[in-house]
């Protein structure tokens, strides 16, 4: 497909530069498969309307939603994978990383490349290479590198972005259990499908969002997200807040476990959630200072 074709698509449609990025990173058979379906004109934000095709065209053909392969077991991580190097190269190119950070995610085990690419693209973080670094920081942190003293998440396993999370209550020791996140000044026309793609970064599925709805019926301007990780919450909330949706900022918080109670949401009672997160994430609160948690601890 000439890339001629993909761009006249992008321009008809105004998709903004996220969407843009993401369907120019698709497969040939993917951008055949979302472009085939016609023009946008139809759809109220055609930026989250490709986004949801291209979701559904991976889907039909039975491809990984950014998602790596299976990660290989502990002991054996480190063994010679010819795609998983060249998609590395791929990323740290895409993503403009720099020579520091590239180094630093070549130098890492294959569990946590494959962790690390399976969050996909950094094209909506101010500095790729930091947000990078930090990505490679919190994969550690989970129990991915075989010489950490962490031990991996055990029970069911739930997949954001390519990294295994356990979401019962309190599992994973670093990455934290179930977690809500509240927006806040949402558009009152918003769908989920607009969260969806606030959130395109960490692969927000439908099922886990909830819009908020007022005594008499209509839309709160509020709407409740589910991430299976304490750690990816957190994370969204520093990275996404006071973020634009049309017109409007939007406020984004961590719910408590009581607060999430009180909201009757699902899965209430496997959230632990506390205002203050444990040591292992405390470097995910806004204004977090190195220094000051080294005075705290001292």
């Amino acid at each position: 497909m000439a890339s001629e074709e993909v761009e006249e698509f992008i321009r008809q449609n105004q998709l903004d530069n996220d969407s843009s990025r993401s369907l120019r990173n698709c497969p040939i058979e993917i951008l055949r498969s979302v472009l085939d379906r016609g023009d946008l004109r139809g759809a109220r934000n055609p930026s989250s309307a490709v986004m949801m095709r291209i979701r559904d065209a991976k889907a039909s053909a039975g491809a990984p939603m950014s998602r790596p392969a299976a990660a290989a077991p502990l002991g054996v991580t480190d063994a010679e994978d010819p795609q998983l190097r060249m998609e590395i190269e791929s990323f740290l190119i895409q993503n403009a990383i720099d020579d520091s950070a590239s180094n630093a995610l070549r130098a890492c085990n294959n569990l946590v490349q494959r962790c690390v690419l399976g969050r996909g693209d950094l094209g909506g973080a101010r500095n790729p290479s930091s947000a990078l670094l930090t990505r490679i920081k919190d994969a550690k942190l989970m129990g991915l590198d075989p010489n950490a003293a962490a031990e991996l998440p055990t029970g069911d396993n739930y997949m954001l972005g390519g990294c295994g999370a356990s979401a019962a209550a309190g599992s994973g020791a670093y990455g934290g259990g179930l977690t809500y996140v509240k927006m806040r000044g949402l558009p009152f026309q918003a769908s989920k499908e607009d969260v969806m793609h606030f959130f395109a970064h960490y692969q927000v599925a439908s099922e886990n969002v909830t819009l908020g709805i007022n005594n008499e019926g209509r839309a709160s301007g509020e709407a409740f997200v589910r991430f299976p990780q304490e750690m990816l919450a957190r994370e969204a909330v520093r990275d996404r807040n006071r973020q634009r949706m049309e017109h409007r900022y939007i406020e984004l918080f961590v719910m408590t476990a009581s607060e999430v109670q009180r909201a009757k949401l699902p899965d209430a009672e496997l959230v632990t959630t506390s205002s203050v997160p444990p040591p292992a994430l405390q470097h995910l609160q806004p204004g977090y200072s190195a220094a000051q948690a080294a005075a705290n601890a001292a």
